[in-house]
């Protein structure tokens, strides 16, 4: 959890790269304002699982794991799969097709 917490900080630190490198200003055109949107609605979720894996690191350093927090734990990694499979797919879509079109 603490590997994770860590990885989400650097991926949050990396998205201030991410809205630096768009080519356009959320209020240029409706493209801009789409992918400013996708991209700002993704770090959202990025912060949230960040700051959700950090508080349950933080709650099960003192707490013996029990069922309910494995629980717990399998759907923060769930929620894990999904920013992350979602960022593959927004970055294809934003960056890859941006470039064949």
């Amino acid at each position: 959890l603490i590997a994770a917490t860590v990885f989400g900080v650097a991926a949050c630190v990396l998205r201030i790269r991410d809205f630096r490198a768009l080519n356009c200003d959320w209020q240029e055109h409706s493209y801009g304002s789409i992918v400013w949107a996708l991209v700002f609605a993704h770090s959202i979720h990025l912060a949230a699982s960040t700051v959700e894996t950090g508080l349950m690191a933080a709650f099960l350093k003192d707490v013996p794991l029990d069922e309910k927090h494995r629980l717990d734990l399998n759907v923060n990694a769930v929620y894990w799969f999904f920013v992350v499979a979602a960022w593959a797919v927004i970055f294809a879509v934003i960056w890859g097709a941006g470039r064949v079109l």
